[in-house]
């Protein structure tokens, strides 16, 4: 029940006889209250029963709300949150991103909307198009530039977030998708009590220990307000060498998908740090579209499709398949980084894909040097190995680097060597496994051999 003052009298009654006599004697019912020429004859509380009523109306057209977000900032949410929303676009969903972050608006410089301006329609603020099914709304859109700082306390931040969602004519759609500032203050509550159930929630984090102290609080944060939860997402977990595609890990790794089992929320998956996302972000083109055929890319578009398939079966969280996409994209790229490469493996006579390996590059009848070109074995080789002679060492290394061999495949290694090789710019993987050249060229192409780091070689890394 409701109490409102009208024409000096005294009317209680309940929300469908206020809207109908506001709509009656003052309001225009297809605007908002600040762009309706009678608002001035409407008391205060009539107009914030009118805003309840246009909130209420346009959250009835959104089929589903999502809000993406972390407890510290610089772990790329707003990077998350505009390539899972590109991605549930593409696919052919009405689809609306909210820059929720009012001090740091960064959702239009990621779409190329930079510098854009909103233009009003007969229904109230009409949002960009960053795409044929992508609406954007941000005060960036609002601000005379770039570089104006906004120095608003909570409850300013709270109406702008109101009327956001009440006086913007997002239309039908399938997705809202909000990019929040980091933390569980003033902003993550006001969106939570806006929107109201249901809400789904993603939580972005990086791996260190820092990170994921304030990703925790997050979590917890979303449960205590009633949020369901599809779970963590692990950003820049590790970066991928592009020279030999080994792995970096710059801030540690697994801790996203260690809170994910302490805090019983499922693990979306591992997005490794590249510099395309860099590029793409400062070229105003989500990766998504900046290089559609990438890695990344295909996480995104798992993580859209799977996030279409857990709300519209309306059913809890699932774990995500793309909990081990990391590993995936390491072995992807591993294989790329075999193109057109000549890798020796040490063998037994006669040589060839079928001959057992050596375990001793040193003591081994010859090398099979196997071609490879995309990830493909194109031809095969054999040259045969030298007598073996107490400290020679160097003879191997001289013979393949004549042979124009690019990678070398050992079961074990001693550090002079290993240096001679690196020295001629052959790279030594460590496979100890697989009976036959072919079985260890495969492992090779899976992903399953790593180059050998010192603390693998014979002697304990000693010369």
């Amino acid at each position: 029940m409701v109490r409102a003052e009208h024409g000096g009298s005294t009317l209680i009654g309940n929300r469908k006889a206020i809207k109908k006599m506001s709509r009656t004697n003052t309001c225009s019912p297809n605007k908002s209250c600040g762009s309706c020429n009678t608002s001035d004859k409407c008391d205060a509380q009539t107009q914030q029963q009118h805003i309840k009523e246009r909130l209420s109306d346009r959250l009835a057209s959104i089929r589903h709300r999502l809000i993406v977000m972390s407890g510290k900032g610089g772990v790329g949410k707003s990077t998350v949150a505009a390539n899972l929303a590109v991605a549930l676009a593409e696919s052919g969903h009405r689809v609306g991103i909210l820059d929720g972050d009012v001090h740091g608006p960064n959702i239009p410089k990621m779409l190329g909307l930079e510098g854009a301006s909103p233009e009003v329609g007969p229904a109230g603020l009409l949002p960009l198009q960053a795409s044929a099914n992508l609406k954007v709304m941000s005060i960036a859109f609002l601000l005379p530039d770039s570089d104006t700082p906004v120095a608003w306390r909570g409850p300013m931040k709270h109406t702008l977030f109101q009327q956001f969602l009440s006086d913007v004519d997002w239309g039908e759609l399938d997705y809202l998708v909000v990019d929040l500032p980091p933390g569980t203050g003033d902003e993550p509550m006001s969106i939570a009590q806006i929107l109201g159930p249901p809400l789904w929630a993603i939580i972005v984090t990086t791996p260190q220990d820092v990170a994921l102290l304030d990703s925790r609080k997050s979590v917890v944060f979303a449960k205590s307000l009633e949020m369901n939860l599809l779970g963590i997402i692990e950003n820049m977990s590790g970066l991928i060498c592009p020279h030999c595609a080994g792995k970096i890990d710059l801030f540690k790794a697994g801790g996203g998908e260690r809170a994910s089992r302490d805090l019983a929320v499922p693990f979306l998956g591992a997005i490794p740090i590249d510099p395309s996302i860099v590029l793409a972000g400062d070229a105003g083109i989500p990766l998504i579209s900046f290089d559609s055929g990438s890695d990344i890319s295909e996480v995104f578009r798992e993580l859209a499709s799977r996030t279409d398939r857990v709300l519209n079966n309306g059913k809890g969280p699932l774990q995500f398949a793309v909990a081990d996409n990391l590993s995936q994209i390491e072995t992807k790229r591993r294989s790329k980084h075999m193109l057109s490469k000549i890798v020796a493996v040490p063998s037994m006579h006669p040589g060839g894909l079928d001959a057992m390996r050596s375990g001793h590059f040193g003591h081994c009848d010859a090398f099979t040097l196997v071609h490879l070109e995309n990830g493909e074995v194109r031809d095969v080789s054999v040259v045969k190995n030298g007598a073996h002679q107490q400290g020679g060492c160097q003879a191997p290394v001289n013979l393949l680097h004549q042979s124009g061999a690019d990678a070398l495949i050992v079961g074990g290694i001693g550090m002079r060597p290993l240096m001679g090789f690196r020295q001629v710019g052959i790279d030594v993987y460590y496979g100890p496994e697989g009976e036959t050249v072919k079985a260890v060229i495969d492992h090779l192409l899976e992903g399953r051999l790593e180059l050998i780091a010192e603390n693998q070689v014979c002697g304990g890394g000693q010369f």
